[in-house]
């Protein structure tokens, strides 16, 4: 049983196969997690990722100066 919160069918899909793809999580630990424990991870994921993406781009700032 699928139970989505604020989500369409093709957003779970393509977020779940982000996931599954670049983050390592499996198709069960996925479809065992209850909606606010997926929004509260892709939220983490999204915060790093930014994180991350602000780090490199400090880096490639000081880099060129």
């Amino acid at each position: 049983m699928i139970i989505l919160s604020n989500d369409s069918l093709y957003n779970h899909y393509t977020m779940n196969f982000a996931l599954r793809q670049q983050h390592n999580f499996n198709l069960t630990e996925l479809d065992d997690m209850l909606p606010f424990e997926r929004d509260v991870y892709v939220s983490l994921l999204v915060q790093k990722l930014e994180e991350d993406k602000q780090r490199q781009k400090s880096q490639t700032d000081i880099s060129w100066t």
